[in-house]
């Protein structure tokens, strides 16, 4: 029997058990307990797992209005034998890394030591140098451009009067032209503490300061030349009182200091032969001049007229110095100089600036003589004045003899005209002289009293100028629709007269009256402007190319503007590439960046280049 008092079946002995009072129960459910019954007395295996309590079996459903219909019975339910599984545990997430941090010593192993002074170098002026590092700094701090006492952050000699800027996070610039003491193989000294290297990324922290590093100034590399200039006259009355000073004051390449080796030496020359009865004179004060030329340290020689006189009654009739020069950055050169000895009143004369100067075409020549007659008869200055008169010649080699010389013609329809107003001077406008040329000019200082001449002569370097590409216009914005037109008309050659021709001088700078004076000889419609462009004989090419545009602004050739179908500059444009105006529409090329180019050059093969973007 079983008991439904309480919340669960469980077995009853049938000898012991007491019943309660019958229960009138439906039939259905007495049929199901039962069942239910018999089901629990069949052995079962033993569960592994406590079986789950039975929903209640919910009661027949009976439909209203036939109460005799029998009632349909409930689903048995059938006990379940097998376990219930275990739940899945749930698995537990990977623990989370916690991220390495890198130590400051691997940092400062990755990203290097801190700047060392790599190199320093003079500048071919010998007034500044150069410092370099050999990696990028922090530049202490500055700004690039800043100056600063280089003593902030160098060291080297007479530091305390130079001045420097950051060029740039691994250059500094140091301004050495009063720091006198300091020459090459001196060393430069980064000084310690001074600065460390750039931060380029999140690991600031870890940069530490730099410790002392030093390297020897290196000199220019070229040197820079150094070339005495002696105003001597070619001749000189040994007479004459006062006797005989060189003066070499104007030399270049000093560097802006005192030469670091000024050394003067005397000879003097003489027909071959026996000498007069004043050799022993002339040799005694050959010899005491000799020895006075090491021991003047100065840019002035003098010679006394007593010696001078000695040398000439002794035979001698050309005294001869030389000139040993050495600036501090270790340029050397030595040159000589030689003056005839006159026993005649005549008078003397020098070129201002030196026997030897340069020219260019393009620019107006002036040289400057200096003449005055012999004080040998005791005038004094203000009655020893002179006339002037000057020639000019073309060599064809700067080493050709005189006779060799070709004298050209003065005059308004000749060869050159010497416009100076004053005859001391020698003035020859632009584009008179030829360049690569070599003349020589000659000044001959005349004593009218007593029709005595002397001459200095200048000799005249004419370079070869240069051809100057120009695109009018320069960079610019264009739309695709528009004609674009490139102008490089305005390109011009050094060595060309820009003035058409009509003698009103050299109009370079005056773009306009050029202009004008081309339309006036060519029509308003052709393309440049006097003495410019073709007008000077130049050549044009052009090239085209493609430009990539990147983010921070910096422009990078991508290929050439040609394509299969319109290739650049051949095809079409072949004839227009080697014209000095070039002219098509934008569409053609389409929207984007490029660039052109073009080579103005001379018909002797001097060239230029220019471009612009568009």
């Amino acid at each position: 029997g079983l008991c439904w008092a309480e919340s669960k079946p469980r077995r009853l002995d049938a000898a012991t058990a007491t019943f309660p009072a019958p229960m009138r129960l439906p039939h259905a459910v007495l049929l199901a307990a039962m069942q239910l019954g018999a089901a629990v007395a069949q052995p079962t295996a033993q569960p592994t797992t406590p079986r789950p309590t039975p929903k209640p079996t919910p009661g027949p459903s009976v439909t209203p209005g036939n109460p005799t219909a029998m009632p349909v019975p409930a689903p048995t339910l059938k006990p379940t034998l097998a376990p219930y599984p275990l739940p899945t545990p749930r698995p537990s997430a990977a623990p989370m890394p916690v991220p390495t941090i890198e130590s400051c010593e691997m940092v400062r192993l990755r990203t290097g030591p801190p700047p060392n002074v790599y190199s320093a170098r003079f500048a071919s002026t010998g007034a500044s140098i150069l410092v370099d590092l050999d990696a990028a700094s922090d530049q202490a701090g500055m700004l690039a451009g800043e100056y600063f006492p280089c003593a902030e952050l160098l060291d080297f000699a007479d530091v305390d009067t130079a001045e420097c800027f950051w060029v740039s996070a691994t250059q500094i610039y140091a301004e050495v032209n009063k720091a006198l003491d300091f020459v090459p193989g001196e060393n430069v000294t980064l000084r310690a503490n001074t600065t460390m290297l750039a931060c380029d990324d999140d690991r600031c922290e870890c940069r530490v300061r730099n410790t002392a590093s030093s390297v020897p100034a290196d000199p220019p590399d070229p040197l820079p030349d150094v070339e005495p200039v002696f105003q001597v006259p070619d001749s000189i009355a040994v007479c004459e009182e006062g006797g005989l000073a060189v003066e070499a004051s104007q030399s270049i390449g000093s560097g802006g200091r005192e030469w670091k080796q000024l050394v003067w030496s005397v000879n003097a020359t003489g027909p071959p032969g026996p000498k007069v009865n004043g050799t022993a004179n002339a040799t005694f004060a050959l010899l005491y001049m000799q020895y006075r030329a090491t021991t003047v340290l100065s840019s002035e020689f003098t010679a006394e007229t007593t010696e001078l006189q000695a040398l000439a009654n002794g035979g001698f009739d050309t005294l001869v110095l030389s000139l040993a020069l050495e600036n501090f950055l270790g340029s050397t050169k030595t040159e000589s100089v030689e003056m005839k000895l006159s026993t005649k009143s005549i008078p003397s004369v020098l070129i201002v600036g030196g026997a030897n100067q340069v020219a260019k075409v393009g620019n107006a020549l002036t040289v400057e003589a200096s003449g005055l007659a012999s004080g040998c008869d005791g005038r004094s200055k203000a009655q020893r004045a002179v006339d002037y008169a000057w020639n000019l010649y073309r060599l064809d080699g700067v080493d050709d003899p005189e006779e060799d010389w070709t004298q050209l013609a003065e005059g308004a329809s000749a060869d050159f005209v010497n416009v100076a107003a004053n005859k001391r001077y020698f003035q020859l406008d632009p584009f008179s002289l030829d360049s690569g040329t070599t003349y020589v000019a000659r000044a001959e200082a005349t004593d009218t009293k007593y029709d005595l001449s002397n001459t200095a002569d200048v000799y005249l370097a004419v370079g070869v100028g240069s051809v100057v590409a120009a695109i009018e216009g320069g960079d610019r914005v264009v739309s695709v629709q528009d004609e674009l037109q490139l102008d490089a008309s305005s390109s011009f050659d050094e060595d060309i007269n820009p003035d058409c021709g009509d003698g009103a001088g050299d109009w370079r700078a005056n773009f306009g009256r050029r202009r004008l004076a081309h339309n006036d000889q060519h029509g308003a419609g052709a393309t440049g402007d006097c003495g410019t462009g073709d007008d000077a004989g130049l050549s044009f090419s052009w090239i085209c190319e493609e430009l990539e545009v990147r983010d921070d602004g910096e422009k990078q050739v991508n290929g050439s503007c040609a394509t299969d179908t319109e290739p650049f500059p051949t095809g079409v444009w072949a004839l227009k590439s080697v014209e000095q105006r070039l002219i098509f529409l934008g569409t053609w090329l389409g929207t984007g960046n490029y660039r052109f180019t073009v080579t103005a050059a001379s018909a002797d093969a001097r060239n230029s280049t220019t471009s612009v973007d568009i």
